[in-house]
């Protein structure tokens, strides 16, 4: 018989919901990391490994982006950037809050370039 391997449960998981349906819970946010692989007027597409999801852009402000260079020698120089700075294939750093609706909505961006050699 095959052994059903569980994944195991990364432990945020279970303090969210211990938060979840308190009369405390104000708001959630989180932070995403991966690589844009759509880029719409209103939302962008991240996908790391098997995992894929669609944020919306918040149309209230104007959402603050940076750009953060990583030298071949791990030193990191950050300047400020634009939503139109977002390409197709940028790894980034998004900063999202859940809407009452249930969808994410983009609240900062951070574009990533490292220019560090991969190991191979």
């Amino acid at each position: 018989m095959p052994q059903n391997k569980k994944k195991k449960e990364d432990p945020r998981v279970n303090s969210f919901r211990a938060v979840a349906g308190s009369s405390l819970l104000e708001n959630l946010s989180a932070q995403l990391f991966g690589e844009v692989i759509k880029v719409n007027a209103d939302s962008l597409t991240l996908k790391k490994d098997k995992d894929e999801k669609e944020m919306l852009i918040a149309k209230e402000w104007e959402v603050p982006v940076t750009k953060t260079f990583i030298s071949e020698a791990g030193e990191k120089d950050s300047s400020p950037a634009v939503l139109g700075d977002v390409r197709k294939g940028d790894l980034v750093k998004v900063n999202a809050a859940l809407l009452p609706s249930g969808e994410w909505q983009i609240i900062g961006i951070n574009i990533r370039e490292d220019r560090r050699k991969k190991s191979e």
